[in-house]
């Protein structure tokens, strides 16, 4: 492997993230995917300094439990390697439950994904509730325009859901369970972890004053237990459209039911 710092080539891969590997932590992911691309033999660019390591970067951290078909990295090579190769060696040592979907060489001078990427959806998956559409949506209408409160460890931090919960949608499905999309802005403000919001309609509801807790248990008192997805990552430009990592178009109102 070469040592060289300077790095030619900025590949962008699309993975999942999904099964009993949605349990992994962020720095889980990030050791994981070092092995992967070593397995793979590719020929990755190396930082300079006192102590250089691959020169890759991830987009924003995916939350423990969340399951994901568009997670993306960067990976600086300082060979070229055409991409049907790169995803075939990729895929060759990667467990099928963090696989390579796809990828494609861009710009070296583009943003870091973390800067770009300024758009989420999700999609909630709720069984044993309680509630009603209604309810919940009534529910959700109540603290959308308001901050959220939550502890994280000794901590409490406040999320402005009116700046970043873009839009929602609720449905039945027909055994009973509940399917929630949120639409949510990413950026300087911060980004909204559908489980928090979920507690604070689960509060909401019930008039509690409990405090939230990140990081705590899939299951609510009333709204009950949930699993959550992340259905894209988008890159919104100042028009207000729409873009995918790979710079597709993305129609977020065909994830809306």
């Amino acid at each position: 492997m070469s040592e060289q710092g300077d790095a030619l080539f900025r590949l962008r891969v699309r993975y999942c993230k999904q099964g009993r590997l949605a349990y992994l932590g962020h720095l889980e992911v990030i050791r994981t995917v070092d092995r992967i691309i070593r397995r793979a033999g590719l020929p990755f660019a190396i930082t300079q300094g006192y102590s250089p390591r691959m020169r890759i970067a991830f987009s924003s951290a995916l939350p423990v439990g969340t399951a994901s078909a568009c997670e993306y990295f960067d990976l600086f090579l300082h060979d070229f390697i055409r991409t049907p190769q790169v995803l075939d060696q990729l895929r060759s040592a990667s467990p099928r439950d963090l696989f390579a979907q796809e990828a494609t060489y861009i710009d070296r001078r583009r943003p870091a994904l973390t800067a770009e990427i300024n758009r989420i959806g999700y999609q909630v998956d709720i069984s044993g509730s309680a509630l009603s559409v209604q309810e919940i949506e009534e529910a959700l209408r109540a603290i959308s325009t308001h901050t959220l409160t939550y502890q994280r460890g000794k901590k409490g931090k406040t999320l402005d859901l009116k700046s970043l919960l873009a839009d929602f949608s609720l449905s039945a499905a027909p055994d009973g369970a509940l399917v929630l999309i949120l639409d949510t802005f990413s950026g300087n403000e911060g980004s909204l972890r559908p489980e928090l919001l979920l507690a604070a309609i689960d509060r909401q509801v019930q008039k509690s004053t409990e405090p939230i807790i990140s990081g705590g248990p899939r299951e609510t008192r009333i709204l009950g237990r949930f699993r959550v997805s992340r259905l894209y990552q988008g890159i919104q430009d100042e028009a207000g459209h729409v873009f995918d990592p790979f710079d597709r178009p993305i129609d977020i109102s065909q994830h809306m039911r």
